[in-house]
């Protein structure tokens, strides 16, 4: 899967009137970033390091001149405090993921099926499938018990329910934004994510 972002920005220029710098903003860090007048291809400016800016980079397209680096910046209603949307999800992340998890594993997040216990604290869940006794009253013993483990929501969801994480990570980003995706979206949503956590194993290893 290509990705060749493109930002679009606003040329300023120095007192002789020649362009100096253009100006664009960059949606993943909130930010506005200056580069050179030059259009073309750039390495990224960001300061978030989640943005997929940082891997890939990004293209600059001048659309226009201004006085200011500030025109680059869009029209909004949150300002100060709430300006940034990355980090205000940053501070209610773990509520959100628990307003998930509480109707399946209860209020205090930790639910038994079976033998086995689901157990979230903090950003950290665990699954243990043999934390009780089975009907027969035997219980697995320590060496013989394994533990799934994980530290987001999605993926803990694809074990409970036996999906695969792409299709649970679309279901819930319909469910949270009431967007109706289409065939296409889906397909091309869930496989990058797969991509993604197979990517990351690969890292960890």
């Amino acid at each position: 899967m290509s990705f060749d972002p493109t930002l679009s920005t606003v040329l300023t220029h120095d007192r002789d009137g020649r362009p100096v710098q253009q100006h664009a903003w960059c949606d993943w860090c909130e930010d506005i970033h200056s580069h050179g007048p030059a259009a073309g291809h750039r390495c990224d400016h960001c300061g978030r390091a989640d943005s997929p800016y940082r891997r890939f980079g990004y293209t600059l397209a001048p659309a226009g001149e201004a006085a200011s680096p500030e025109a680059a910046r869009p029209a909004r209603i949150f300002t100060a405090a709430r300006a940034s949307f990355a980090r205000h999800l940053d501070t209610i992340a773990p509520a959100m993921r628990n307003a998930y998890l509480r109707p399946l594993l209860g209020q205090n997040l930790e639910r038994r099926f079976g033998t086995a216990r689901v157990a979230v604290r903090g950003d950290l869940w665990w699954i243990d499938p043999d934390a009780f006794l089975d009907e027969g009253g035997a219980k697995a013993g320590a060496r013989l018990r394994r533990t799934i483990f994980g530290h987001d929501a999605a993926s803990l969801l694809a074990a409970l329910y036996g999906l695969a994480l792409g299709v649970v990570a679309v279901r819930i980003l319909e469910a949270a934004t009431g967007l109706k995706l289409d065939a296409h979206a889906k397909l091309a949503i869930a496989a990058e994510i797969e991509a993604n956590r197979a990517r990351q194993g690969e890292d960890g290893r």
